[in-house]
């Protein structure tokens, strides 16, 4: 369900303001209070194949969803937008055992395009995984989507202590 936010006119001194002015504006506070927002987690069931790009599956139960952004069940590894606006999206993935080579986060929309890429490259370990964070103008109905590519050798699993998890949080209407 999409949170609204009206456009509230100019007031003047002495003007009495009409049911419907002060219920756009409660309406407005009340979503500012508590604006879009979803943090989805990773619960098990998806392997990281060496050489392979992996989209993740978000399968536990969200730490919150204020929008309907996310269903863990039909289509998990999707944040559907329902507010347009301009968002806050991290991604964070570890893994159980370090990566020893190449390691690609992706961030896509819409299933195509890259709207977030970071990589790191090298031949030792690098560590088990990094965040990614960007800020995008997104509208209803467009959806994000994480992915992961790695060519450490062998196969790798995500972990759920720390756990893994895709995030989006509106922060303002797009201008």
């Amino acid at each position: 369900m999409a949170k609204t936010y009206n456009t509230i006119g100019t007031f003047t001194a002495g003007q009495v303001l009409t049911a419907a002015e002060m219920n756009e504006l409660g309406e407005n506070s009340n979503n500012y209070r508590v604006p879009p927002m979803v943090k989805c987690r990773y619960a098990s069931g998806t392997t990281l194949l060496n050489g392979n790009l992996i989209t993740i599956g978000w399968n536990a139960a969200d730490d919150y969803d204020t929008d309907s952004m996310h269903d863990p069940a039909t289509n998990n590894s999707r944040i559907t937008i329902n507010t347009d606006g301009i968002y806050l999206v991290t991604f964070a993935l570890y893994a159980t055992s370090a990566f020893t080579n190449t390691l690609e986060q992706i961030i896509r929309l819409d299933g195509s395009t890259r709207v977030a890429d970071s990589s790191m490259d090298a031949g030792a370990a690098q560590g088990y995984g990094f965040t990614q964070t960007l800020h995008i103008s997104l509208t209803a109905g467009q959806y994000l989507e994480a992915q992961v590519f790695h060519a450490s050798g062998a196969n790798k699993t995500p972990q759920t202590t720390p756990p893994c998890f895709f995030a989006a949080a509106w922060i303002g209407q797009a201008s």
